[in-house]
């Protein structure tokens, strides 16, 4: 429940400072700056018993629209038979810019990451925004807008689509990003998945639900 938002001019050495701001225990802070099209924010300080200030420094970063740095540390999919007829599947990309430059698009508007899916697939949904939002629709998948920070895994996207399905699903999922492992996730006893690369690495309970889980190489 946001209790007060206050706005201040950055001073040019770069410094800014909130006066007379009630510090409650326990009551939780951040600051966020808008640089260069760009929101970056602070880490979230909660306030101690006792405490009279909080320091939140902002980092913010030059950017670039070369987007070749970015590489995929980890791609997860899981799988769920809705019905008979239809597989959903639900991927999550944690991608890292090892760079010192925010990645924005070459225009503004257009996607910073494009994403692939499989021919057939249907009903995309997103956890954060929509087509025509946040995200564009290319002719073989969408395309992210959000720009990129600098850091390991700084940036995710998780989203899911339908597949047909006949009691069997031949997945071809196009990478367009180096990618450094592929993890695979379906309910346990319910589906079995085969790759002539892909391990079997035992169950694993995902909040509450049991997996299967298979590692996938680079």
């Amino acid at each position: 429940q946001t209790v007060i938002t206050q706005t201040v001019d950055i001073q040019p050495d770069g410094t800014f400072i909130f006066g007379g701001v009630p510090l409650l225990n326990g009551r939780v802070f951040l600051t966020t700056t808008s640089y260069q099209g760009t929101t970056y924010s602070s880490d979230i300080a909660t306030v101690q018993s006792g405490q009279n200030n909080l320091s939140l420094p902002i980092t913010v970063y030059s950017t670039t629209t070369d987007a070749s740095v970015l590489s995929v540390d980890r791609l997860h999919l899981f799988l769920d038979q809705l019905d008979p007829q239809t597989m959903q599947v639900i991927e999550l990309y944690v991608i890292s810019n090892p760079g010192t430059k925010t990645i924005v698009p070459v225009k503004q508007g257009d996607p910073v990451v494009t994403f692939k899916l499989p021919s057939g697939a249907t009903n995309l949904q997103f956890q954060d925004g929509s087509l025509g939002g946040r995200y564009l629709q290319t002719p073989d998948g969408f395309g992210d807008t959000v720009a990129v920070r600098p850091g390991s895994g700084s940036y995710q996207v998780l989203f899911s689509f339908d597949m047909p399905y006949n009691n069997k699903l031949d997945l071809v999922q196009p990478i367009t990003l180096p990618t450094n492992a592929v993890v695979i996730l379906a309910p346990e006893g319910t589906i079995t998945v085969k790759g002539d690369q892909f391990q079997d690495a035992g169950s694993r309970d995902v909040q509450g639900t049991q997996y299967h889980m298979y590692n996938g190489p680079a």
